[in-house]
């Protein structure tokens, strides 16, 4: 049976079995507990829905930020932004392989990792890999290294981003950095909350 209620508010005092789909387009609040069953979903078990909870409690969220890139265009011998030129994942396409900026597509929080190679002498109190945000050095984002011949850096950073805020790493200054060959470098982050 169908029951059609056409009212500003229904107030239940009892327990609401809907066994069916339910479709709204308000504002649906309570002041208890929403469980989700065994084999239940919020939307479906299906990697298009934006929130999903399987029978097991594993939360999945498909529509979140996210991507890792690696430089394969080459070694860097100059003070420049790395421009990471293949993604392996780019989720949302927010980051942009041409020049090397994530773009933040709403305020939040993001965790962000790089990881750069330097090959040959001349390293001793130099940066080799530097966060920007913004085009704007994060000073807190730039560790200095010994004199060492063949060095690799890694380097993870949250932070707390306005939408359309953007990020990329730097050299810091003029080594080699490996860009080709065995692709010693990636850079990589995503969405927190």
């Amino acid at each position: 049976d169908e029951i059609e209620l056409n009212a500003t508010l229904v107030d239940v005092n009892a327990n609401l079995d809907v066994s069916g789909t339910y479709t709204g387009a308000g504002l649906m609040t309570t002041g208890g507990n929403i469980v989700i069953p065994d084999a239940g979903n919020i939307g479906s078990a299906s990697d298009t829905d934006a929130l999903s909870i399987d029978s097991t409690g594993r939360l999945t969220k498909s529509q979140v930020p996210a991507f890792i890139a690696y430089r394969d265009a080459g070694d860097l011998t100059s003070s420049t932004v790395v421009i990471f030129n293949q993604a392996v994942l780019n989720a949302g396409s927010h980051y942009d392989t041409s020049n090397g900026r994530f773009t933040a597509p709403v305020a939040g929080k993001y965790q962000f990792n790089a990881f750069l190679s330097h090959n040959g002498s001349g390293t001793a109190n130099t940066g080799i890999c530097r966060g920007q945000i913004n085009g704007s050095f994060q000073n807190w984002l730039f560790p200095i290294y010994p004199n060492i011949d063949h060095l690799s850096v890694s380097l993870s950073f949250v932070a707390n981003l306005s939408a359309n805020d953007y990020v990329n790493i730097h050299t810091g200054t003029s080594l080699n950095i490996l860009g080709s060959g065995n692709i010693h470098n990636h850079f990589s982050g995503f969405l927190i909350g």
